[in-house]
Parts: C-alpha cells; sequence; structure tokens
C-alpha cells in the first residue's frame, strides 16, 4: 500500500509540466562558465578562445538568451528544432549580433551536452553543468527554460528582462516578446 501510494505521489509530481512552475526574475548571478572553446564560439560570444573560464558579464552582445535544458527532457527536444529557428530568425534579422544564444545542460555532462548539439543540430554554444552548480544558481528551474538577459550587467548580476518554463510556441511571436523586453530598436 505504501510502495504503490508512494509511486502514485511520484508520478503525480513527475507530471507536473515546467510551464506551472515560476519562472525567475530579477538579477541572475554572472556566471562562470568553463572553457576553453571552439573559435567558432568564442567568436560568436566575443570572449577569448584559451581562456579557461569566462562570466556571462563577458560576452559581447546586448542581450543573451540562455537556455536552460536537459538532453533526457522530452519537452527539450520537442522544442529544439523550434530555438533552431527561434536562431535562425534572429540571424536574419536587424538583431543579428545584439541577441546571441547559449545553452545550458542541466545535469549533462561533455557527452551528453554534444549528443544533444549533434542530434539536434544546435548552432549556438552549449555547456554541460553535470554537477547542477550553474543550474542551482539559475535557481533550479525547469526544462526547458529561457532567460532574456540584458548584457553586461552591472556589479550585482545580470538583469532578466523575460523569463519562460516551457516552449514557447510561435517562433516570430516569441521574437517580437523578446524585442517588447528588452525595448530592443531595429
Amino acid at each position: 500500500m505504501f510502495r504503490a501510494l508512494a509511486l502514485w505521489m511520484f508520478l503525480m509530481l513527475a507530471a507536473v509540466p515546467a510551464w506551472a512552475q515560476s519562472a525567475p526574475s530579477g538579477l541572475l548571478t554572472d556566471l562562470e562558465l568553463p572553457g576553453p572553446l571552439t573559435r567558432e564560439q568564442a567568436d560568436y560570444l566575443g570572449v577569448p578562445k584559451d581562456a579557461a573560464s569566462f562570466r556571462l558579464s563577458e560576452i559581447k552582445g546586448e542581450y543573451l538568451l540562455l537556455e536552460v535544458f536537459s538532453m533526457y527532457c522530452p519537452h527539450c527536444q520537442r522544442e529544439a528544432a523550434r530555438v533552431n529557428e527561434l536562431y535562425q530568425a534572429v540571424a536574419a534579422s536587424p538583431y543579428a549580433g545584439r541577441i546571441l544564444f547559449l545553452g545550458l545542460g542541466a545535469g549533462n555532462s561533455v557527452f551528453e551536452v554534444e549528443v544533444f548539439r549533434k542530434q539536434y543540430k544546435v548552432p549556438f554554444p552549449l555547456f554541460a553543468d553535470p554537477d547542477f552548480l550553474i543550474h542551482k544558481a539559475v535557481g533550479q528551474v525547469g526544462t526547458p527554460c529561457f532567460l532574456f538577459l540584458k548584457l553586461p550587467g552591472g556589479g550585482q548580476g545580470l538583469p532578466i528582462l523575460d523569463s519562460l518554463i516551457g516552449g514557447f510556441g510561435d517562433t516570430q511571436a516569441f521574437l517580437q516578446r523578446l524585442v517588447r523586453a528588452g525595448r530592443i530598436e531595429k
């Protein structure tokens, strides 16, 4: 009886969709991400290729869309094509070079992140967070989670202009939501 009740409770908690959780707001700690990076990743983010690590505030852009994902998250897998579509839409828009993308594999090893990158053809830099250290710093959010940040931030952290837990649906509508949140001029 107890095992059946425990199993039922576990399944109910696991069934709570990510979008039912609260999305972060306020300031995000200036996270440190591991290097070294490929030349392409370093050029895209505007950080030194050979650095042992770098901080989000060092990224050369005006805005950053940080996606927290997991290789094992079925919602992240379904959303991957839409995120790639958003990346391409930004790259073809007046916001190219101003809005940058970065992914964080919560609980994923470097190997798992690389599998996700290859399987879903992710064109922007992805980073592993196998010990959930960075995931904890962003509030242990559900996946996928999108944090739209103002760069370079200040001494207190990076302003979270918008956030969303779960899929974003229409690519163009989400891009316009980000533009409004950042009050980005063309």
